[in-house]
């Protein structure tokens, strides 16, 4: 971000950039909220947004993949960071937002070469259970939950206390994690919430496999 350029030179800047690194689309927002579409003519409001409230409130934000407001069945991700007057972040002036749009399917691409035994397969689940993650595009699409969908059914209570237990267990060490940065790290300035961004893995496949992999 460079506050010397006009509007529409920095948004052409960033289209140019957002083609080369892959991005759906890059833009700055002022403190407002104001930010200039990609038609160069029109500002949106984007101020009641949760990426630019977060980020304006001082915090690095990323998106689980959600799907597209305007595109029916495509996901997204959403990204943003504060930016802050002349780019001193000792100051904590910040005047605006830098934010972009990726490729919601981005998590997808990277358990769909993973395998586990024949028919095993990895996918991934935010803190609260949701598949954010999953060689089955559909399920990331869908928001499924593992943990709604299979609570009532008591066939399945002890993968569900399993579940459960990870959660808790990931939660706790990004908990770790994050007290650990604060002590050892004084210098560290960018509020890092590692508890929000805790993830988990799931491995899925027949029983048999299993005891075969380690056989």
């Amino acid at each position: 971000y460079d506050p010397n350029l006009d509007a529409v030179t920095q948004k052409k800047l960033f289209i140019q950039i957002a083609k080369n690194q892959g991005f759906g689309d890059i833009g700055y927002a002022k403190a407002d909220g104001q930010t200039l579409t990609s038609n160069m003519e029109t500002f949106a409001d984007i101020s009641q947004r949760e990426y630019f409230k977060m980020a304006l409130a001082g915090n690095r934000y990323a998106s689980d993949p959600l799907e597209d407001s305007v595109r029916k069945g495509v996901m997204i991700m959403l990204l943003a960071v504060p930016v802050y007057e002349n780019g001193d972040t000792s100051t904590g002036n910040i005047v605006g937002v830098l934010y972009a749009r990726m490729d919601g399917n981005f998590l997808s691409d990277c358990p769909k070469n993973i395998r586990f035994g024949k028919t095993g397969y990895v996918y991934m689940v935010n803190k609260n259970g949701t598949t954010i993650a999953h060689p089955d595009s559909e399920k990331v699409v869908g928001q499924e939950n593992i943990i709604e969908t299979l609570k009532d059914d008591k066939a399945y209570a002890d993968e569900i206390a399993m579940l459960n237990k990870v959660r808790n267990k990931i939660k706790k060490l990004a908990e770790n994690f994050k007290k650990a940065l604060r002590v050892n790290i004084k210098s560290l300035k960018a509020s890092i919430d590692a508890g929000d961004a805790a993830k988990s893995c799931i491995i899925c496949g027949a029983l048999s496999q299993f005891v075969s992999f380690f056989i």
